[in-house]
């Protein structure tokens, strides 16, 4: 298999967990839904041949916990009434298909920047004994994958960006995305509506 095919391959992969991910989204929204199902699905990394993975487990929402063996995907959030006013953070943490973890904290009164980096935080703090596995972070703040992935000099919050430059730095497969917010994509709805809620705390 070339580079190029095994890209396309696990391509298909993230879009498939994707694609589940939204499933398990909508069943979240739904008082009644307690548990969540555990399908079966291939993801990123679970079949490298030859891949010796020790699986160190984290404790999750749900009586699921977070393994070494598949990659973690992580949605974050903030929401502010005003700014600054009353501010939250929201984090979804997925792994195999399956929310393992969520946060919903309020903030007190605090910017828009600050409850976005607090949500990335909160959720790289989530996974910080895993630092062989592979993460993906997911934000809608072009300022906080400014200040965290382009050299962008910290004017303001600056202990907060070094303690999350600091929580990154071990991780050897850390990707840091940009999701457009408030357009439907399901992952950075739910950060957002547990970053609201934490807002209104």
């Amino acid at each position: 298999m070339t580079i190029v095919d095994e890209l396309k391959q696990i391509q298909r992969q993230i879009n498939a967990l994707n694609n589940r991910a939204a499933q398990l989204l909508d069943q979240l929204t739904d008082p009644s839904a307690h548990s969540l199902p555990a399908p079966s699905l291939a993801v990123p990394g679970s079949d490298v041949e030859g891949e010796d993975v020790s699986a160190q487990e984290s404790p999750g929402d749900n009586g699921v916990s977070i393994s070494s063996d598949f990659p973690i995907f992580i949605y974050t959030d903030g929401a502010c009434s005003g700014n600054p006013g009353p501010a939250g953070s929201g984090v979804v943490v997925i792994q195999n298909d399956i929310i393992v973890h969520e946060i919903s904290e309020s903030l007190g009164p605090a910017t828009n920047n600050i409850a976005e980096l607090t949500a990335i935080k909160l959720g790289i703090e989530f996974v910080k004994d895993h630092h062989e596995t592979p993460v993906t972070l997911y934000t809608d703040s072009r300022y906080a994958i400014g200040i965290l992935t382009m050299n962008w000099k910290a004017k303001a919050n600056v202990e907060l960006v070094e303690s999350i430059r600091k929580l990154m730095k071990p991780f050897k497969r850390l990707k840091v995305v940009h999701v457009k917010g408030h357009s439907g994509h399901p992952g950075n709805e739910r950060a957002d509506l547990l970053a609201v809620r934490g807002s209104m705390a």
